[in-house]
């Protein structure tokens, strides 16, 4: 153990720099990584936006055909109740 501590203390610049080489090592692994899963993220969400958006419009065409439709039965709704109460004139 002494051995150890003799040497350690006749190159602690060395090892000083090692230790420093290796902590900046894993600090830019560890930003490397983050980026990559920040990209990865981005690029989900541009699909899970791509597909609502094609969904939203999907949706708008199909409301506004069944408005179409619904405004359509109300016209002969209001028309026919137009004619009550029947008469003869009617």
């Amino acid at each position: 153990m002494n051995r150890i501590i003799e040497h350690l203390k006749d190159n602690w610049i060395r090892h000083g720099f090692e230790t420093l080489v290796v902590t900046v090592g894993i600090m830019v692994a560890f930003g490397l990584n983050n980026w990559n899963e920040n990209r990865k993220n981005q690029v989900l969400e541009k699909g899970f936006l791509r597909n609502i958006n094609i969904e939203f419009k999907t949706n708008k065409i199909q409301f506004v055909a069944r408005h179409t439709i619904h405004d359509t039965i109300w016209k002969m709704s209001q028309e026919m109740q137009s004619k009550f109460p029947i008469t003869v004139e009617n």
